[in-house]
């Protein structure tokens, strides 16, 4: 259970900081005292001018600090409180920063393609030994509607996006899933174009096969077969569209 009490000076994380910048200080402090157990989630941190004279900075480096802190998702700002609260739940700050990285290009497509393939293949290999009902009634409710001839590219890129979501968060590993959104935009309009690039009825019908089959891998409870199938899926559509698009294919 959370301590109400807030976190003060009086405790051995907030001490005099020297030869940095005090945002910094304050976040690799927080961050042992986390893993140290000295705070925890729900605890209320020491209001702006008690962190100042703890930490020995300015109550501008404490405010810098908390907004950082707050953009990241790690605390919570509520206005006319006393002080900042460690968030219970996370959102989805880490999912946009790494679209943000990726947008920059500051990993390559190559890398992108393989950390997707290897967590893909890895959740479609959970959900053939777990053979779960409702997520295999989601999955196949999405197959059925890619079959509409009435899709265009922009339409079946999203159930295409809802296929592959609902497969990683079917894995219940929240981070895997964050991870996946992360990437799901990246190039989104390179693999718009690809699909768009040629004959799109033929595509579409060759999109709903390649995710029909992927579902009876899973159906058939053959962990290996779904993985190679996601795998596969993935390279072959990527190269595809003549950019090694690394969105959800």
């Amino acid at each position: 259970m959370a301590r109400e009490n807030a976190i003060g000076s009086e405790n051995g994380w907030v001490q005099p900081i020297q030869n940095r910048r005090g945002f910094e200080i304050i976040l690799d402090r927080l961050e042992a005292a986390l893993l140290t157990g000295e705070l925890a989630v729900g605890d209320r941190l020491p209001g702006e001018r008690e962190m100042a004279a703890g930490f020995g900075i300015s109550r501008t480096s404490v405010r810098e600090a908390v907004r950082v802190l707050e953009a990241l998702g790690v605390v919570e700002v509520r206005r006319g409180a006393e002080g900042a609260s460690l968030r219970r739940q996370p959102g989805d700050v880490f999912a946009d920063l790494l679209r943000l990285h990726l947008a920059l290009g500051h990993y390559d497509r190559r890398s992108v393609i393989e950390f997707r393939t290897i967590l893909e293949s890895w959740a479609a290999a959970e959900a053939a030994r777990r053979r779960d009902a409702i997520l295999f009634a989601q999955l196949e409710d999405v197959v059925k509607r890619m079959a509409s001839d009435t899709l265009d590219p922009v339409g079946f890129h999203a159930l295409d996006v809802e296929f592959h979501e609902s497969l990683i968060d079917a894995s219940g590993n929240a981070l895997a899933a964050l991870a996946l959104r992360g990437c799901r935009t990246v190039n989104r309009q390179a693999m718009l174009d690809g699909m768009a690039g040629g004959a799109w009825p033929d595509t579409r019908i060759e999109l709903h096969r390649d995710h029909q089959a992927l579902l009876d891998q899973i159906a058939s409870g053959d962990a290996d077969a779904a993985a190679r199938a996601v795998k596969e899926h993935i390279e072959h559509w990527s190269l595809r569209t003549g950019t090694r698009s690394v969105t959800n294919q």
